[in-house]
């Protein structure tokens, strides 16, 4: 990306509300009125009944949704999703974002029905839920939804609130540093965005990730939540002497794959490991690559761990990783589990992947213990747990 066309993003972004609300409505009437993909879903009784919503990054908000329908007694959530990404998670309802930001009808419409039938509402990410009606403004609409008598939690999920200026200090591998992203300074306005908001809350506030109780203090760790049981159901690896190691990022940049292809490929060529490098896999052919694998390289520049790397370890998969020791130390705190990730950083991982390819049994242990984590801390009983005192209203 070059400077040029970040600054036009960022001046984008620092359009004023009412101006990009009206530019959205003209779009939307120019373009006609996209087909909204799934209507209102029909809320369970029950006490309390959450709304989770808008960004559902990962399928998260719908986990998270189905774990508190699952574990907590008499409760009902459910989960919405404004503006889906590339890959299309499960979700109850998702609205495209010229709707939710030009279309001030369906925005009445949608708040009226978010008063009338939930008591609880998630807002992930800092995201605006009724866009044409607030002018995006975030905390206009939790004043508005205070005011209607329901209880509002904000929720981090990473890239939402992680300041690169502040990674870039924690971490020697931080993504943030030198010139491996060109739109450092877009995240930084971005982040900071979402940051403010989350300053000015007063409630209770919640991060999926260990790391993130950095960016916002005073926050609760909600586990991500991944399906345990059809990760479980993979067959166990070969234990091969030349094992198959696979890295498959998300955003390669992000999770420092510049840094372990050269040593992975190099690897490969001498016969040590099969190297499996996978690119853009959809979310419903990960499970199939994932079974290939007998080490599951995660990443190696945030410092800590997400999605991916539930999967692979609910797979029994041994996954290599750089997770800061103040990450891991949270969360034997907060668990009193080990997190069973093998440390590796760009600097040591040809020995660690030497280490574990001498011996299978030690991959059989910590694939074992990977499955039991994920089992523990990441099947959705903790984050029911975690947001259980605040929909009780304890909190």
């Amino acid at each position: 990306m070059t400077s040029l066309s970040v600054r036009a993003r960022l001046l984008a972004h620092q359009v004023p509300p009412a101006v990009r609300s009206a530019a959205l409505r003209i779009r939307w009437w120019l373009k006609g009125a996209p087909r909204v993909e799934t209507a209102r879903p029909v809320v369970a009784p029950g006490e309390p009944r959450l709304l989770v919503a808008p960004a559902n990054f990962a399928g998260q908000g719908y986990a998270w949704s189905h774990a508190v329908t699952s574990n907590l007694s008499g409760a009902s959530a459910v989960c919405v999703e404004i503006g889906a990404g590339a890959l299309a998670m499960p979700s109850d309802q998702r609205i495209p974002s010229v709707v939710a930001d030009g279309d001030r009808e369906w925005a009445r419409q949608q708040l009226a029905w978010v008063r009338a039938n939930f008591s609880h509402v998630l807002l992930e990410a800092g995201r605006p839920l009724f866009g044409a009606l607030f002018h995006r403004d975030v905390q206009a609409e939790i004043a508005a939804l205070r005011e209607s008598g329901l209880a509002v939690a904000l929720i981090a999920h990473g890239t939402d609130v992680r300041l690169p200026s502040q990674h870039a200090v924690r971490d020697a591998w931080s993504p943030f540093r030198g010139e491996v992203l060109a739109d450092l300074p877009l995240r930084e306005h971005r982040a900071r965005t979402v940051a403010a908001v989350f300053a000015a809350f007063d409630g209770p506030t919640f991060v999926s990730t260990p790391d993130l109780l950095d960016d916002v203090r005073g926050a609760t760790w909600c586990p991500v939540v991944v399906d345990h049981a059809r990760w479980m159901e993979m067959p166990a690896p070969a234990l091969d002497a030349v094992p198959s190691v696979l890295h498959l990022p998300s955003r390669g940049p992000m999770k420092g794959s510049d840094l372990v292809d050269p040593v992975m490929r190099r690897m490969g060529e001498a016969g040590l490991i099969r190297y499996l490098r996978a690119r853009q896999v959809a979310s419903h052919k990960v499970p199939e690559v994932v079974q290939a694998a007998d080490i599951v390289l995660d990443q190696f520049r945030i410092g800590s761990y997400g999605v991916a790397a539930c999967e692979a370890m609910g797979a029994g998969r041994v996954v290599v990783g750089h997770v800061r020791e103040d990450v891991r130390e949270r969360v034997r705190a907060t668990t009193g589990i080990e997190l069973p990730i093998v440390e590796a950083t760009p600097d040591d991982l040809e020995d660690v992947i030497n280490g574990l390819a001498a011996d299978p049994e030690r991959r059989a242990r910590i694939g074992r213990r990977g499955q039991r984590y994920v089992s523990e801390v990441h099947d959705g009983r903790a984050s029911a747990q975690a947001l259980g005192g605040w929909l009780a209203g304890l909190s």
